[in-house]
């Protein structure tokens, strides 16, 4: 018995201290932000959040201010005995480096503002990871279709012709 205790007490000792070493590691956080709150509102919230979540040893490492977006479908938040439904939302997000256990604080600061009707938190790199301009569907198509309607007037294509026929595809 005697020896459990102190193998629990050495346990604690060798456990003490370990949050300080944590490594830190980059998050992102996407947020939806209520539409009331207009574009200096919206920048205000995000503002506090900044301040809230970059507390603590967190490094910032970059941010996107949030926009005004129609939403894909309607989003219901049931609040003090009532709905509110919203179809369109301000979009932001925030990359930011900390120790994973900062992060519970984050989320309850999060849940706790009633500007914010959704959010959510991710592991991601520091690196930039946005993606480019998305390809417009139609545009694709009617350089594919282009392309068919060449092909099928000649009969034959050279090499040179289908290279070109390819570089006309391939969209940049």
């Amino acid at each position: 018995m005697e020896n459990m205790e102190n193998q629990d007490k050495s346990e604690g000792l060798i456990n003490f201290g370990l949050e300080d070493m944590e490594e830190k590691r980059v998050y992102e956080t996407g947020f939806l932000l209520n539409p009331f709150l207009a574009d200096e509102g919206a920048n205000n919230f995000v503002s506090l959040m900044k301040e809230f979540v970059l507390k603590d040893g967190t490094e910032f490492v970059s941010e996107e201010a949030p926009k005004l977006i129609q939403l894909s479908y309607i989003i219901s938040i049931h609040t003090e005995g009532k709905t509110n439904k919203y179809d369109s939302a301000y979009f932001g997000w925030l990359k930011f480096e900390t120790k994973p256990s900062e992060i519970e604080k984050i989320e309850h600061f999060l849940k706790s503002k009633g500007e914010i009707i959704r959010f959510i938190i991710v592991k991601t790199v520091r690196e930039n990871t946005i993606v480019g301009k998305k390809i417009n569907a139609f545009e694709a198509n009617s350089k594919r279709n282009i392309a068919r309607v060449e092909m099928r007037e000649g009969e034959k294509i050279s090499d040179i012709e289908l290279d070109k026929t390819i570089d006309k595809l391939v969209i940049s």
